[in-house]
């Protein structure tokens, strides 16, 4: 019992680390520290979130069928998993499983006739972004290029992903490796600009509304604006491993017929739907031998075979991809094999349509709508950002939208230069305008999708924010904290020096603190009415103001969401401003104020549980009168004494810390509220002399220490609360 508590603990920690370590390469990646190339032609990536098989192979082929219809020179670009060469390298009929590895080899002998016209390329690289470089440089440079099994890469960056979720499996049900089948946390969905849900029944028109598939827990990892579509299988006549037939259009061979038996040969991940499809149509497996996914047949492998098929006087069936490895270079059977009947069934993807209407209509229209209305990456074109920056320096901004450059779309065959395609939607009505979706949440840029809300309004279950308007003719309209806070007047409080004011007693304790709360409360951060942010896309503000008595201020903000659920964000402010009161020389500084703020906030889908945190750094500075040698003998210290006017300065630091948590316990009506509020203020007063004589700069500092210091500490203890509402 011991041992397997501690495998178990063992396994959840490699899950957890394994988790983490691709969430924070995902982070990196999503954040610019890592570099992700873009591209100027459209880069369509399929791939899945689990390890194993959705069908990627299948429906890289129906794209690339749907763009070679649409008359696109393409290349497909694969890892070639299992293959035992390195590097980028073209695929030819005449390569083998182990040179470019089983799933390229398979597309090449689908396309021949399409290849052989140089309307298609297939390649393998391990590092795609190098390799569409190559395809780019090579002789024939495509027009759009498919990258299969390349969710997980990041270097390059796709203009558009397509997630695959098996039906019968889908990714929201699982968990993270080793204790599950994900390659990545299902969240990470939300980078799909459309989910394919493959392999559904043929026979069910409503695949969304199957028990058993959790649409809904699809969309919430996805986005509710990503697209959700429905494939199935088709299987198309056998045909002869020894004689492949390309794409499946030159007719069929002489197969087995039902009732018979067959030997079942498969080494892919989910054979299901292929043993699914034999004994719908009536056949006998008298045996089936299964082995992993992508599993390099042996001599002995393929004896067990021959010795079932001839016991049996069975043929054999396989799949496509395995019967790749079953074939010499050559394009003739294994010695182990020869003169046996050898089959694959085909496979074609079809869609299946949605009840609910989708847009797009279908994948179809995705797909050719992408590259059609396709613009470059402007910071892919290096001229254009160099021509940009120069522009910059000479004539201001110019609109990116004039430097984007649209692909032109070639005619299909048949259709003169110039005239709409027959099915083009564009004949029919005008297209709507293409949104601008952000990468992370799918939603539309726009000046009025940043929304604030405070502290308060949580705390009291009050689910309030407030719209803020972006756009430029609304900035200056908003108010900041130097409108409310009184940034260009003081109120000095004192007259002499801050250490020993007329006004005050003489010996007055603590006066660095007096003196704060009295000017600094005007600029100082209270937390508990700290904005945050809920924004679809990142949010950065930044302003400058220049005062006519030599006032500036500063001020820069950034936020931004990570998935739907978390939001962080940092400010910096500073304020200066010249002496207004009693000034000696025109340019003296008069206050200088600096804050340096961090926010984030977590709530769950569902807010039952939300959490606020927030740190605050502030120092304020502010210049004054000092050097003021007090006489006992004077009835109020000072009438008897010559002021020289010299440098003495007053400093506050404060730095705060505040966490709220909430959690709701029945309903909206009761929750769970919690605070954490700890400030710790520290207040400096300097007085220093430097117009005085040695011996009068000598008794200054016996009666006036030349630093004074004085600090305090606040805390506000942690509480619990129930709120009733």
């Amino acid at each position: 019992m011991i041992v397997g508590f501690a495998l178990a603990f063992l396994l959840l920690l490699i899950r957890y680390g394994y988790g983490w370590a691709m969430a924070a390469r995902g982070w990196l990646y999503d954040q610019g520290i890592f570099s992700s190339a873009a591209f100027d032609l459209p880069v369509i990536a399929l791939g899945n979130l689990r390890v194993g098989g959705t069908g990627k192979s299948p429906h890289a082929a129906y794209v690339v069928g749907l763009l070679l219809g649409a008359g696109y020179r393409v290349a497909l670009l694969s890892r070639g998993y299992g293959r035992r060469t390195r590097g980028f390298q073209l695929v030819t009929p005449s390569d083998s499983a182990e040179t470019v590895g089983d799933e390229p080899l398979e597309q090449v002998r689908r396309f021949q006739a399409e290849i052989g016209q140089g309307l298609l390329t297939v390649a393998v690289a391990e590092a795609r972004a190098a390799g569409i470089r190559a395809l780019l440089a090579g002789p024939n440079p495509p027009e759009v290029v498919v990258l299969d099994d390349a969710y997980q890469h990041r270097a390059g960056r796709p203009s558009l992903r397509l997630l695959l979720a098996e039906f019968h499996r889908p990714f929201p049900a699982d968990r993270i490796l080793p204790l599950g089948r994900l390659r990545e946390f299902a969240h990470e969905a939300r980078r799909a600009d459309a989910v394919i849900v493959s392999k559904c029944s043929p026979a069910e028109p409503r695949p969304e509304l199957v028990r058993g598939l959790n649409l809904q827990a699809i969309r919430q990892a996805a986005g509710a604006e990503t697209p959700v579509f429905f494939t199935a299988y088709d299987y198309a006549p056998w045909q002869p491993v020894e004689a492949p037939t390309g794409r499946g259009d030159i007719g069929a061979f002489a197969a087995p017929q039902p009732p018979s038996s067959v030997v079942l040969l498969t080494a892919i991940d989910n054979p299901a739907p292929l043993l699914d499809h034999l004994l719908g149509r009536g056949f006998t497996i008298a045996r089936h031998l299964r082995f992993a996914d992508h599993h390099d047949f042996t001599a002995a492998d393929l004896a067990a075979v021959r010795a079932a098929a001839t016991a049996g006087g069975c043929p054999i069936v396989t799949t496509g991809k395995d019967a790749v490895r079953l074939l010499t270079p050559a394009g003739q059977l294994r010695s182990e094999l020869a003169a046996l009947s050898v089959w694959w069934v085909p496979v074609a993807v079809r869609e299946v349509p949605a009840a609910e209407r989708v847009e797009p209509a279908n994948l179809r229209a995705l797909v050719l709508d992408h590259v059609r209305g396709f613009t470059t990456p402007f910071l892919a074109r290096p001229l254009a950002v160099a021509a940009l920056l120069g522009s910059l320096l000479v004539s201001g901004i110019a609109p990116l939208s004039a430097q984007a450059q649209t692909i032109p779309t070639p005619p299909p065959a048949g259709q003169a230069p110039g005239q709409p395609p027959a099915d083009d939607p564009a004949t029919a009505k005008p297209k709507k305008p293409r949104r601008i979706l952000n990468d992370s949440v799918k939603t539309r840029y726009g000046p009025r999708t940043t929304r604030v809300y405070y502290e308060r309004d949580v705390v009291n279950g009050q689910r309030r924010s407030y719209v803020l308007d972006t756009a430029f003719h609304e900035f200056w309209n908003q108010r900041r904290w130097y409108h409310d806070s009184a940034t260009f007047q003081q109120d000095l409080g004192n007259v002499g020096s801050a250490a020993r004011p007329q006004l005050w007693p003489v010996g007055q304790p603590q006066t660095g603190i007096r003196w704060g709360r009295r000017a600094f409360d005007r600029y100082a951060y209270d937390l508990p009415t700290i904005p945050y942010y809920d924004t679809r896309s990142p949010f950065s503000r930044i302003a400058y103001v220049q005062g006519a008595r030599g006032e500036q201020v500063f001020e820069a903000r950034y936020t931004r969401n990570i998935r739907q659920v978390f939001n962080f964000g940092a400010s910096y402010q500073r304020l200066s401003a010249n002496k207004q009161f009693a000034t000696t020389q025109l340019k003296d500084n008069y206050l200088t104020h600096a804050a340096a703020s961090a926010w984030a906030a977590y709530a769950t889908p569902d807010s039952t549980w939300r959490v606020l945190a927030s740190y605050a750094h502030m120092s304020h500075e502010v210049v004054e009168q000092g050097s003021v040698l007090g006489d006992p003998a004077a009835f109020d210290l000072y009438s008897n004494v010559p002021v020289a006017l010299a440098f003495a300065r007053n400093r506050e630091y404060r730095n705060a810390w505040r966490l709220t948590q909430l959690v709701r316990l029945v309903g909206p009506g009761l929750q769970l509220f919690y605070t954490f509020d700890r400030r710790v203020q520290q207040n400096r007063f300097s007085d220093y002399n430097s117009q005085m004589r040695p011996a009068e700069k000598l008794a200054e500092l016996r009666a006036f220490p030349h630093v004074y210091l004085d600090s305090t500490r606040t805390q506000d203890d942690a509480r619990f609360r129930l709120n009733q509402h």
